[in-house]
């Protein structure tokens, strides 16, 4: 996913989890001063501090960086994918997962 900006893109489509998702990979970048987010669940967040929604990855920077997480993730069935940043155009993301 590439220049997400503050409307949520779904990832992985609940529906679509019938049986749970491992994350294995999460490559992500930002832009100078912007930031983005991952989260998991139902439904996906209103923004990229959402407090009611299970953030599972986070990032922000006063200059342009890239992150690298490798630990694996598990979402249960039923939960989808999001990603969103604060700006139009604020991030990217390369992320890997397999369907259990």
């Amino acid at each position: 996913v590439q220049g997400v900006g503050s409307s949520p893109v779904t990832l992985i489509d609940p529906a679509v989890n019938t049986s749970g998702v491992i994350i294995r990979t999460v490559v992500a970048n930002n832009g100078a001063g912007n930031g983005a987010s991952i989260f998991a669940g139902v439904s996906a967040p209103a923004s990229w501090v959402d407090p009611t929604k299970r953030q599972i990855y986070n990032f922000y920077s006063s200059y342009t960086q890239c992150y690298n997480y490798c630990d694996p993730i598990h979402l249960p069935a039923g939960d989808g994918l999001y990603f969103l940043g604060n700006q139009g155009g604020s991030g990217s993301l390369s992320i890997t997962w397999d369907y259990l």
